[in-house]
């Protein structure tokens, strides 16, 4: 699965002239993860962590922007199939404005065909993903509800589903997983961070079942999906939203109901 520029081809990347200022794009270290995670924190991606940037680097690729060997901004992806999916696309504040973003995601999706990402909503970052031949195909919802309960405990099994890597980075956060699901099980609720199924309006029903009445549950559902309908039907509610960006001929999986909108 893993598919990334190669560690000497990337270290000699060159410095490039952005507006003003000078910087450099080379691949993140883990000595630069402390200031990483404070530019996602810039960007509102408070759960950003070593784990997780490991978990990228190991997996795709993580390249950093630098001024005076400073991270400014950072961008990553993994492979899925021939696909890059674009995992964050980030800029310190400081340094927005100057072409650091677009560049970052020049070099990360150089040589390659196919991308797609989830955007924020971010005008910027929207210009960013059209400049690099993706266009918004529908929003993913952030839903949120309630179990119903009544119904058996989840049990755990083995995933059938492909993206081996990406589960088993989900379990080593606690997550639980089934057949067709992939739950986080929180100290405040349940998170579906996966949901691939051929009736995958029956397996979230099984899921809401699982847990008892009145426990939060929250889902990242691509509005095309009918499960989306279903929830809202089921008075969950919409708490944010991202789109969908996707260079030309590339769709999700008809199965694929719920995923994360960060790492797809």
């Amino acid at each position: 699965m893993r598919n990334s520029l190669p560690v000497a081809q990337a270290a000699d990347l060159s410095s490039c002239q952005a507006g003003e200022v000078e910087f450099t794009i080379r691949p993140a270290l883990p000595s630069d993860d402390e200031r990483v995670i404070q530019i996602a924190a810039e960007g509102d991606f408070d759960n950003c962590d070593s784990v997780y940037l490991s978990f990228i680097r190991a997996t795709g690729q993580l390249l950093c922007a630098t001024v005076d060997e400073t991270a400014v901004a950072f961008a990553g992806m993994v492979p899925v199939a021939d696909i890059a999916m674009v995992t964050d696309l980030f800029v310190a504040q400081a340094a927005r404005g100057q072409g650091v973003g677009g560049r970052l995601l020049a070099e990360l999706l150089a040589g390659r065909t196919q991308s797609m990402t989830f955007s924020a909503q971010h005008p910027a970052a929207q210009s960013a993903y059209r400049r690099a031949g993706m266009a918004p195909r529908c929003r993913m919802l952030y839903l949120s509800g309630s179990a119903i309960g009544g119904g058996p405990k989840l049990v755990p099994g083995g995933w059938i589903h492909g993206r081996d890597e990406l589960v088993g980075y989900f379990v080593g956060r606690g997550a639980v997983i089934t057949p067709n699901a992939v739950v986080l099980i929180g100290a405040t609720g349940v998170e579906v961070l996966r949901l691939d199924a051929v009736n995958a309006i029956d397996e979230c029903q099984q899921l809401l079942r699982a847990f008892e009445a009145g426990t939060n549950v929250k889902l990242y559902v691509p509005e095309m999906h009918p499960l989306a309908a279903w929830l809202l039907a089921q008075q969950f509610v919409i708490t944010d939203h991202d789109l969908l960006f996707t260079t030309d001929a590339v769709a999700l999986p008809a199965t694929l109901a719920a995923l994360h909108p960060g790492l797809a």
